[in-house]
């Protein structure tokens, strides 16, 4: 019986600025996967890295969504435009522990550690036209949300912290009642989109 490839996921076709050096891609000397809302740094990051490692000359990195990433790396490769993207990273970064449970239980890694602990923070239009002082009047009609969707890692803390704020009514109104509305938003690439 005849085996199916893996389904390879799809990195959105708009997602060029997020996939760096693609010429190094199937020789690097270092390929990293990094969390999305990390491509601001990175330029600077690698730059020091090489002064101290000038024998890493060739790097490819992608600046994608953690859970995009977990998922290119279980299937073997993600597509982009007309490419397949099958190499693995030397490094990965991911918003959640449970994330390098699975690559570990899987036998992807051996090790991994907690390098950074992020914040949630609530990003308002300068001046606060809508008043905005709690979590909870995000459940408002009149309050839009761009928020990253449930196949994104950090998607779970922002469900906790709505149900910390306001319980299970608010996470209800927030991720389903004005999704429907059209007031709730969910991105595919974030740190991109918003």
């Amino acid at each position: 019986m005849k085996t199916q490839p893996p389904i390879l996921p799809e990195i959105p076709s708009t997602r060029e600025d997020d996939l760096h050096n693609t010429e190094n891609m199937n020789n690097a000397d270092l390929t990293l996967f990094m969390a999305g809302n990390q491509f601001m740094v990175m330029e600077d990051l690698l730059k020091e890295f090489q002064k101290t490692y000038p024998e890493v000359k060739k790097i490819f990195y992608e600046t994608l969504p953690p859970g995009l990433e977990l998922r290119q790396i279980l299937a073997g490769g993600a597509r982009f435009k007309d490419m397949v993207i099958d190499v693995m990273p030397d490094i990965y970064t991911s918003v959640t522990e449970e994330s390098m449970k699975e690559l570990s239980a899987k036998g992807f890694i051996s090790d991994y550690f907690i390098y950074l602990h992020n914040r949630i923070v609530l990003m308002i239009p300068e001046g606060n036209p809508c008043g905005i002082k709690t979590v909870t009047e995000l459940g408002r009609s009149d309050i839009r949300i761009s928020q990253p969707g449930a196949l994104e890692d950090i998607s779970y803390y922002i469900a906790a912290m709505y149900e910390k704020a306001g319980g299970g009514a608010l996470v209800k109104r927030i991720l389903e009642e004005k999704k429907e509305e059209g007031t709730t938003i969910f991105t595919v690439v974030h740190h991109r989109e918003t």
